[in-house]
């Protein structure tokens, strides 16, 4: 298997058919291993020490120049102690984060959820080629949001919500062809269980107080106005 079938397996993307999309995800895969060198850095004085072996895993992301290459190739430069960088850096990261951290539990079923959707805008007859592109364009961001998680809290996640938002504010008539589709309320529910389960790990300590519990925001309730009604899939922790 070359390395473009098997990140384009990785990341859910047809290789064929949205190359373009297989590169920018791995120009984001850059960019992410830039900024934890850059976070490491800045946070420890002593970062020499968590990074020492990182190299490994900045020219492993480097070969995505060579994605006609095997992946054997591609991941050549990544060893035992590369991955235990990337342990090492992640596990400090995910410790002095800001951002609330989801729980692992529902980012695995969000990101099914996505993944199904994902498929099914694919296979939708109902779409026209723009629709389509646009809608997995987010979909995918959102899902690659979800694989950041863990790393980077909820930040990229409500970025790629917000996206999502903004391009239908400024786009009506984009949404309101998705919104003909069969794959709309999938799409809706993704949305709204996503923007809950953020909402929903920003309140944590409100809900241990014994406040009112969160709501989906007042922007994706109305993104989503007119479809069937939609059925949030995660619940609020007992």
């Amino acid at each position: 298997m070359n390395a473009a079938e098997g990140w384009a397996r990785i990341f859910g993307v047809d290789p064929e058919r949205e190359s373009a999309e297989l590169l920018l995800r791995g120009a984001a895969l850059l960019h992410d291993a830039a900024a934890t060198r850059e976070f490491i850095t800045r946070l420890d004085d002593n970062g020499r020490s968590w990074l020492r072996h990182f190299g490994e895993v900045e020219e492993t992301v480097a070969n995505f120049g060579y994605l006609s290459e095997d992946m054997a190739f591609f991941l050549s430069p990544l060893r035992d102690t590369g991955l235990h960088a990337l342990e090492m850096c992640e596990g400090l990261q995910r410790r002095t984060s800001r951002e609330p951290t989801l729980p692992a539990d529902t980012v695995a079923e969000l990101l099914r959820q996505v993944q199904d959707l994902i498929a099914d805008v694919r296979a939708a007859a109902d779409l026209d080629d723009e629709t389509r592109q646009r809608a997995l364009h987010h979909l995918l961001e959102i899902a690659r949001a979800l694989t950041l998680a863990p790393q980077q809290g909820g930040e990229p996640l409500r970025r790629a919500v917000d996206e999502t938002v903004g391009d239908a504010a400024r786009d009506p008539r984009w949404l309101e062809r998705l919104r003909g589709s069969k794959a709309f309320n999938g799409f809706a529910a993704v949305l709204l269980a996503t923007d809950f389960a953020l909402n929903l790990a920003l309140a944590g300590k409100e809900l241990l107080a014994g406040e009112e519990e969160p709501k989906p925001s007042t922007v994706v309730v109305q993104l989503v106005e007119g479809g069937d009604p939609v059925v949030l899939p995660i619940a609020p922790p007992k």
